[in-house]
């Protein structure tokens, strides 16, 4: 009976301790897809910029450099909030 009693207690307090992480992490998942979503927008605005001076192949490779931070920023967000619940 008193272990059945000690384990709803860590239970009630493992909530109450999550929760916040849980937030936290949700909100850095956010700011990282909106400055992924800013990185791309500049990458593209290079592109345009290196096309009217007649040589946008340099700066194509930026847009892949973008997406590939985005998918491991992303990626890493999602992965850290399953190894910590």
């Amino acid at each position: 009976m008193q272990s059945y009693l000690l384990a709803d207690e860590v239970e009630k307090y493992e909530k109450a301790y999550k929760q916040p992480l849980v937030e936290m992490i949700s909100y850095a998942l956010w700011i990282t897809v909106f400055i992924c979503a800013l990185g791309l927008i500049i990458a593209a605005a290079k592109i345009v910029v290196g096309y009217l001076e007649g040589n946008p192949r340099r700066e194509v490779f930026g847009v892949f450099w973008v997406m590939a931070g985005c998918l491991l920023a992303t990626s890493a967000t999602s992965i850290a909030t399953e190894l910590l619940f």
